[in-house]
């Protein structure tokens, strides 16, 4: 995208949601698009009676670069005592720029970046791990 003095706003809003049921792998949660993607959010919601970690990254299709490890409690959202994970939260991942709010984001510069999330171990039979993400592309 050509550098300007106009202000650019989000073109297009966006939802995503990946669930993990089984073994521990990578998968792409949101593709940045063609002049760039702000996630806004991302929270993680589990039936599993057991706490699993997943790594939070950026990918440019060849490399992947963590941004941080959460623990993602068992039960978390769906017990109605647990709460759902703001994976996004300083607390959680700290370092993370902030909008003009004070919330947390990730930008993706291009159609060339992902938003990936690696499950370091195996997700119990017949349980899921949930991951919700709202964001928006220039």
């Amino acid at each position: 995208m050509a550098v300007t003095a106009t202000p650019i706003f989000q073109q297009a809003v966006g939802w995503a949601g990946t669930a993990y049921t089984t073994a521990s792998s990578t998968s792409t949660h949101v593709t940045g698009g063609t002049n760039g993607t702000r996630v806004a959010s991302l929270t993680a919601h589990s039936n599993s009676t057991s706490a699993h970690v997943f790594i939070v990254g950026v990918s440019t299709g060849g490399a992947s670069f963590p941004v941080g490890a959460v623990s993602i409690p068992a039960s978390a959202g769906s017990d109605g005592s647990t709460p759902a994970v703001d994976l996004f939260s300083p607390t959680l991942i700290p370092g993370l720029p902030v909008d003009a709010n004070g919330v947390p984001y990730i930008s993706l510069p291009s159609s060339l970046y992902f938003l990936v999330l690696t499950a370091s171990a195996a997700i119990n039979t017949g349980k899921q791990v949930t991951f919700t993400s709202m964001y928006g592309s220039y």
